[in-house]
């Protein structure tokens, strides 16, 4: 119990120095990494390390190596949540990760397959790896890896959610459940876009989130257009704005997130909540950094990439 109020308790300082949302939106405003560099260095005082002339990869990874040295230092506060701890910045990891394995099965060369694999399983990629193989045997579409990592990350936290009942309050119970939602909603969408097969899409949704019923997402996978996917589940006023559904399930998120932190202050819930603002705060962050060094205008930045 004291190694869980000391974590709360750290949990709590470091919340106070998380930046506000027009911090971020200013970021978007800078005009190269250098500036972005300039007004982080208090926060993120690792990117003054970076290099010069500055680039996107080396500020992404200095980036993420803060979040993971941070989760890093409440693993050793608290070893047994380490599990669920570490599944929160898998969600940075897994974007590269699955790009890799999916490169590594196309291309066919037997010794950079295993190589990549034996890497990726050091990572802790044990299930997704399995999974992924089995999904492109069947249904041969390399795009379907990516949501298959995702899916077995989050298949993992709610299982790891349920063996610390007692360390958890119910409203992380709901944030997972609003993280199906937003995968189970974003997979039908984007597959329906890029014309993915119905079965194929019906195979990767979750069950049991907490705003779409299974069975209307199972119908909504095999509408014959977005459009009629979005009505079939009870979102037909975002039929022309698709972007703003995922916005809305973001805000929603976001919110259980902050109530995960006071609902949950004497447990373990402060920190998975504190920790899960912190990987929102350092996504943004990068996406923001790489739209500046794509030329992206602010406006867009904001408006199509931020959450």
């Amino acid at each position: 119990m004291e190694e869980v109020s000391y974590a709360v308790v750290k949990a709590a300082a470091r919340k106070g120095r998380l930046l506000s949302e027009q911090q971020i939106l200013d970021l978007a405003s800078s005009k190269d990494l250098k500036e972005i560099t300039n007004k982080l260095k208090e926060d993120y005082p690792s990117l003054l390390t970076l290099s010069v002339p500055l680039n996107f990869e080396g500020f992404e990874k200095a980036m993420f190596e803060a979040l993971h040295k941070e989760v890093e230092e409440f693993v050793e506060v608290l070893p047994k949540a380490g599990g669920i701890l570490r599944l929160l910045e898998q969600e940075m990891e897994e974007g590269k990760a699955s790009q890799e394995l999916i490169e590594a099965l196309m291309e066919k060369k037997e010794k950079e397959y295993k190589d990549i694999v034996s890497r990726l399983h050091q990572m802790g990629f044990d299930e997704e790896i399995k999974e992924s193989e089995r999904i492109f045997q069947k249904y041969g579409v390399p795009g379907l890896i990516v949501s298959a990592f995702t899916r077995c990350r989050l298949l993992k936290l709610r299982r790891f959610l349920k063996k610390c009942k007692e360390g958890v309050s119910d409203v992380l119970a709901e944030y997972i459940g609003l993280k199906v939602d937003e995968f189970n909603l974003t997979t039908i969408i984007r597959g329906i876009k890029n014309d993915i097969r119905r079965d194929a899409l019906e195979e990767l949704l979750i069950p049991e989130g907490r705003r779409f019923n299974y069975k209307l997402l199972r119908e909504a996978a095999k509408a014959p257009d977005v459009k009629k996917a979005v009505v079939a589940l009870g979102c037909g006023g975002f039929q022309e704005d698709l972007r703003a559904l995922e916005r809305e399930l973001e805000r929603d998120l976001r919110g259980v997130l902050t109530r995960a932190y006071y609902g949950g202050y004497t447990n373990l819930a402060a920190v998975i909540g504190y920790l899960e603002l912190k990987k929102t705060e350092v996504m943004n962050i990068i996406r923001i950094a790489n739209c500046i060094s794509r030329g992206i205008e602010p406006r867009r930045i904001v408006s199509e990439f931020l959450f």
